[in-house]
């Protein structure tokens, strides 16, 4: 029985996990609020990007079809 007790790894293994998800979340919840200010600005990049991403890619398939 080198492995231990069944039940007290379970415990240790559910313990972790929990530990794990409470750092995640507390960690995102952090980063939002410290970033609060520039989400407005990260939006508008993103925004920015996939539009002309969106642009360029049906530039080239109407370029592509002649």
């Amino acid at each position: 029985m080198s492995e231990g007790n069944p039940l007290k790894r379970g415990l240790w293994l559910v313990l972790r996990g929990y530990v794990l998800l409470m750092a995640i979340i507390f960690s995102l919840l952090w980063a939002i609020e410290s970033l609060g200010p520039y989400l407005p600005w990260i939006g508008g990049l993103i925004a920015l990007g996939t539009v002309t991403w969106i642009a360029i890619a049906v530039i080239r398939w109407r370029r592509s079809r002649w």
